[in-house]
């Protein structure tokens, strides 16, 4: 893909790695839609990348929602005629027991973690060119490698399985689909972890990087 002049749905991007995948993605040329819950937030993120020259389009979205969901899709179609590129950042973590976990709980983390990146890919399906210009990247864990967090290392293993299973259904298609894991980074899900971490930067950079050359799995940081 080349991801200038591109059209690239970003959820989660009120905060954390969503908001920096969001203004590397406009920095390099792409017409970034904003998609999380807090519309403020959208807002000012929106205009520091439109006082830069960029260009971006807010849509307030509860992932939870398919009809809200729907209506994101419907949103950048209305605005632009297509889809180039989803890139599911929205998640929500958690270390408790599975044992112990309420079913709310339970449910909640796999509609967050699971089935909103699924709807949001079958949503944007339809709009996406089959001409190689058209990518999916998923937002998973480092957690999603070994089962050490509970429900949240579950729903991330869950992810790493839709991704490999999309990449086989889209080859023939020729949409991309890349899996990124980043390990410990400084976000609000970190907020107590103590000692230096790297910035959601290096995971915008590595979203940038497999839009241009996908990979099934790419680990961040590497080393």
């Amino acid at each position: 893909m080349k991801i200038s002049e591109s059209i690239l749905i970003v959820t989660g991007a009120s905060s954390g790695i969503g908001t920096a995948t969001a203004r590397e993605l406009a920095q390099r040329g792409a017409t970034v839609v904003l998609a999380a819950r807090r519309a403020e937030e959208l807002d000012k993120i929106a205009n520091d990348i439109t006082q830069l020259g960029k260009k971006a389009l807010t849509v307030p979205t509860d992932v939870q929602s398919r009809e809200s969901i729907d209506h994101l899709v419907a949103q950048t179609v209305e605005a632009y005629g297509r889809v180039d590129g989803v890139i599911n950042v929205a998640g929500i973590g958690g270390a408790g027991i599975i044992a112990q976990a309420t079913d709310e709980v339970l449910e909640h983390m796999v509609m967050i973690n699971l089935l909103a990146p699924a709807r949001l890919i079958q949503a944007a399906l339809p709009f996406m060119r089959h001409d190689g210009s058209a990518a999916i990247v998923n937002i998973g864990s480092i957690a999603g490698e070994m089962g050490t967090n509970g429900m949240y290392s579950a729903t991330k293993f869950e992810l790493r399985g839709l991704s490999d299973s999309l990449r086989r259904e889209l080859w023939t298609k020729h949409i991309a689909v890349s899996l990124i894991e980043p390990g410990y980074i400084r976000t609000a899900l970190t907020a107590r972890v103590k000692g230096p971490l790297p910035g959601p930067e290096i995971v915008a950079h590595a979203v940038a990087g497999v839009l241009e050359h996908p990979c099934r799995v790419l680990v961040v940081p590497s080393s």
